[in-house]
């Protein structure tokens, strides 16, 4: 990354990581319909539309309700229950 893009997330402190080399152009082409390759391990929070259909709401989000329904009490095993209860 440039001094300058650093510069920006300095105040991020440990929770800055992942940084990337994409571009841009790359990012705007890129298709979110995608089918993946792999499961992505995050806990993702889908909510009913008001039309019916399923929509993400969100990643690693309500993790407390996540460790309610799983039983999970150690951390990164919870970060990565998406992939473990699907």
């Amino acid at each position: 990354m440039s001094r300058g893009a650093l510069a920006d997330f300095e105040t991020w402190g440990d929770e800055l990581h992942g940084e990337s080399w994409i571009s841009w152009a790359e990012l705007a082409a890129a298709d979110g319909d995608e089918a993946s390759n792999e499961v992505d391990g995050c806990v993702h929070e889908f909510r009913r539309s008001s039309g019916g259909s399923w929509k993400m709401h969100g990643q690693n989000s309500r993790l407390i309700r996540i460790a309610e329904l799983s039983g999970l009490t150690d951390a990164r095993q919870l970060y990565s229950a998406g992939s473990v209860y699907p």
